[in-house]
C-alpha cells in the first residue's frame, strides 16, 4: 500500500484540517483501485460549506463506478452509514459522501449532524482507474 495526500473539499466555502488528521492509502492492481481513507476533526478544524469532498489516488474510469461504504461518527453520540458516491458530484478524481442514516443527503458541516472535535469518517473501496 502507497500512502497519497487527500485532498479535503467542499462545493462551496473551503474547509481546513487544521490539527486533525486526514490519511489515504492506496494499492493498484492493473486497472483495479483498492483505496482507504480515514478523517477526524481536530479543535482547529473548519468545516466549509457545501457537501465533503474527499481525492482519490487515481482517476477513476466513470464517476458511476465509485460507490462504496463509508462509516461517520459523531464521537460519543452515534455513527452514521454513509455511501462514498461519485455519480453525486460527477466526478472521477474525487468522490462525495452522501448520509444514508437520516438525515439521508451529502455530508455537510451541519449534516447528518454539526460536526467537533473527534468526529470522524472512514471508507475503504475498490474502483477501476481510467
Amino acid at each position: 500500500w502507497t500512502s497519497y495526500n487527500v485532498s479535503w473539499t467542499t462545493s462551496g466555502t473551503q474547509p481546513a484540517i487544521g490539527n486533525g488528521t486526514l490519511t489515504g492509502y492506496y494499492k493498484q492492481i492493473g486497472k483495479t483501485i483498492f483505496v482507504r481513507v480515514k478523517f477526524q476533526a481536530g479543535t482547529t478544524t473548519t468545516f466549509g460549506s457545501g457537501d465533503f469532498r474527499f481525492s482519490l489516488p487515481v482517476a477513476a474510469a466513470s464517476p458511476d463506478g465509485i460507490q462504496f461504504p463509508c462509516s461517520i461518527l459523531d464521537n460519543g453520540v452515534a455513527w452514521y452509514a454513509g455511501i462514498v458516491n461519485g455519480t453525486y458530484a460527477g466526478l472521477t478524481t474525487a468522490t462525495a459522501i452522501i448520509s444514508t442514516t437520516s438525515p439521508a443527503g451529502a455530508i455537510t458541516a451541519t449534516s447528518p449532524f454539526t460536526w467537533g472535535n473527534t468526529d470522524s469518517l472512514q471508507f475503504n473501496g475498490t474502483y477501476e482507474a481510467a
